[in-house]
């Protein structure tokens, strides 16, 4: 049975009008448990969330953490959030963790991302769609706009090779999406 409310659902950029659905709180939910991995975290810490939506991660986050929380997206839903374009490069603060969810299939060039955050020092966490699923043809990632869809191996590929160490991936098979704590060498030595 189709609801009425998706019927009168206009379509918007991003996936935006599907971002009340249960696997992206998931996602949010998985991304911050990827934080008590983190050696050392002093609370407060600084999160930076890129590609914020409508700032799900903020509330998760502070029900578990003291944080100082930024947003930045590209079509801001609140008025603290940031407009940023990521194909323009990183915001210069990345905090103590920037998360980057729902964002990195969206890069024509995710390896840049990695090449950036790796100067920060700090941890990132970030999801991924792979296409190890097989599960999106060509013309489904062309009606999401996604510009990559890369495999498990080729994504830690690209993080490595610009010079940061994985501490953690989980795959959610149920939602299709992994999730990766990556952080640069420099910040695990201080750590």
């Amino acid at each position: 049975m189709i609801k009425l409310q998706s019927l009168f659902r206009r379509r918007r950029p991003f996936n935006l009008s599907d971002q009340r659905a249960e696997p992206w709180l998931r996602r949010a939910e998985d991304a911050v448990s990827l934080v008590d991995l983190i050696p050392d975290l002093a609370q407060p810490f600084r999160a930076v969330d890129l590609g914020a939506g409508d700032k799900k991660l903020s509330r998760i986050l502070t029900g578990k953490y003291k944080i100082e929380y930024t947003g930045y997206d590209k079509f801001p839903q609140s008025d603290d959030i940031v407009v940023w374009n990521a194909d323009l490069g990183l915001p210069p603060d990345l905090g103590d963790v920037t998360f980057a969810l729902g964002l990195i299939e969206y890069l024509a060039a995710p390896r840049s991302l990695f090449q950036e955050a790796v100067s920060t020092g700090r941890y990132l966490i970030f999801s991924y769609v792979t296409s190890d699923s097989g599960l999106y043809s060509a013309n489904r990632l062309e009606q999401l706009g996604w510009k990559t869809h890369h495999s498990i191996s080729e994504i830690e590929n690209m993080v490595t090779s610009a010079g940061l160490k994985i501490i953690k991936r989980r795959d959610n098979a149920d939602d299709n999406y992994s999730l990766w704590l990556v952080s640069s060498v420099s910040s695990l030595s201080h750590s």
